[in-house]
């Protein structure tokens, strides 16, 4: 082989190993490159699943405190009522306990509160238990009539009935039945019961509020009633 020939064979030689070069930098580079993007790829979907996961982890404490809320608004409902009603047991026993003037007097003012709402009838019936209606003087009523704006002389012409059948306190009954006013202590209670449910919410909302329930105007109903007639005390 000639010298020309050597040397032509030398640079066919070195030109071919520059391109192997070439070509394995270029190889190397693509290889990089997607290397670098599958970790981009992979990076991206373990953010898009944390994401995920922490969404949904987020929706289910939400979910679990919304439970919760719930749980102990109604235990706090829950212990208002019983509150209340223990209340109004406690006010009931304690009405039906008393005796003397002091029941004397309670039932003068159920009979006021009565004829306030009858108005100047001549021909009323009290009824009550035996006890009750044994208290029921003529002087007794011509004081609630008094009392009620009334003329004390349509006593007189009023009837008192002992019923052994009646609950404690009265009922007064217009002659012909048409209007009747309940006054019997249970029921009396009853009708004063939005009144002491307003208070007991204040009183219990002031101390230890419920989530998401105002304790000045929550109510959850139990009994019905109207309302009690205004500036009225039992006792």
């Amino acid at each position: 082989m000639t010298d020309q020939e050597e040397k032509l064979q030398r640079e066919i030689l070195a030109e071919a190993e520059r391109k192997a070069k070439r070509l394995r930098d270029r190889a190397s580079q693509e290889a990089k490159k997607l290397l670098d993007q599958a970790a981009a790829d992979a990076a991206q979907a373990r953010a898009a699943q944390l994401a995920a996961a922490t969404a949904e982890g987020e929706a289910r404490a939400r979910a679990i405190a919304a439970g919760i809320r719930q749980e102990a608004r109604r235990q706090w409902l829950l212990r208002r009522e019983n509150h209340l009603r223990d209340a109004l047991a406690a006010a009931l026993a304690e009405l039906e306990a008393l005796a003397g003037d002091r029941r004397a007097d309670l039932l003068e003012t159920l009979a006021a509160e009565a004829l306030a709402i009858l108005g100047a009838d001549p021909a009323l019936e009290f009824a009550a238990p035996p006890p009750d209606a044994a208290q029921l003087t003529p002087e007794r009523l011509a004081t609630a009539a008094r009392r009620a704006n009334l003329d004390p002389a349509l006593a007189a012409g009023w009837r008192v009935v002992a019923d052994p059948a009646l609950p404690p306190g009265l009922a007064v009954r217009t002659a012909a039945g048409r209007l009747a006013v309940d006054q019997s202590f249970r029921a009396r209670l009853e009708r004063l019961e939005p009144a002491l449910r307003a208070r007991l919410a204040a009183e219990l909302g002031a101390a230890n509020p419920p989530p998401n329930l105002d304790a000045a105007t929550g109510s959850l109903k139990v009994s019905g009633g109207d309302e009690a007639p205004s500036n009225t005390n039992l006792h």
